[in-house]
């Protein structure tokens, strides 16, 4: 019983550990769309101060 448990657990942290690199993944993706949006809005309106 205490080998079931072990790969439980080293299947949880397993996917703990993914789903941590998805939620980093997914911060930088949303971290860029902002980047992008503020550029598109600059060029839109150049004389907006900063």
């Amino acid at each position: 019983m205490g080998d079931k448990l072990t790969i439980a657990l080293l299947r949880r942290a397993e996917a703990l550990e993914r789903q941590h690199e998805l939620r980093h993944t997914n911060a930088l993706e949303e971290l860029a769309v902002k980047i992008v949006n503020l550029r598109s809005e600059r060029a839109e309106h150049p004389h907006r101060s900063k």
